[in-house]
């Protein structure tokens, strides 16, 4: 639902990896055809170890972004049980504005919880997903469900979470304002 319509509109756009790989989307009848969902516990982990921190989140389920700090922090507040959506995230995303606090987060996640996967695709973004995900996984399922050699693949990217699908490709390329 983030993608623009700009995008989807372009003749020969098949399919899209969102989520920073976490789904692959069929464009014509945006069916979601792989999905790695973060397991509840993680979760739970990411607000446990965030909940001390001045950060707020973004959530995303089934392709929809959620945002809203308030609904995070009280579900109940607005209608969903307690556990709800808990087994359903695609990735969520940490944001904050301090470089230092964002790789003292990256460094507890990742010695708190082994089933994570985090990236950046700006300074702000902490970006957090189920540890198969990665644009590389992303493009390597439809590489093979489409028959396509890796040598045959052209990636393109300019941040953090393009580094695993630039190095999987035959042809990567990093842009001249890439971090």
């Amino acid at each position: 639902d983030t993608l623009p319509e700009e995008v989807l509109d372009v003749q020969g756009i098949e399919y899209a990896i969102t989520s920073n790989g976490a789904s692959v989307y069929r464009i014509a009848d945006r069916k979601c055809i792989k999905s790695y969902i973060l397991k509840p516990q993680s979760v739970d982990n990411v607000l446990s170890v965030c909940k001390q921190y001045p950060v707020t989140y973004e959530a995303f389920i089934r392709g929809c972004a959620y945002a809203a700090k308030e609904y995070i922090d009280n579900p109940v507040k607005y209608g969903a049980t307690e556990n709800e959506h808990r087994s359903e995230l695609d990735c969520m995303d940490v944001v904050l504005d301090d470089d230092i606090l964002k790789r003292k987060i990256i460094d507890e996640l990742y010695e708190s919880d082994k089933d994570i996967y985090i990236t950046s695709s700006v300074k702000q973004l902490i970006e957090i997903s189920y540890k198969d995900a990665g644009k590389r996984s992303g493009v390597q399922y439809l590489a093979g469900l489409l028959g396509i050699d890796r040598k045959d693949i052209a990636a393109f990217g300019d941040a953090d979470n393009d580094i695993d699908m630039i190095q999987f490709a035959g042809y990567g390329v990093a842009m001249g304002n890439a971090t």
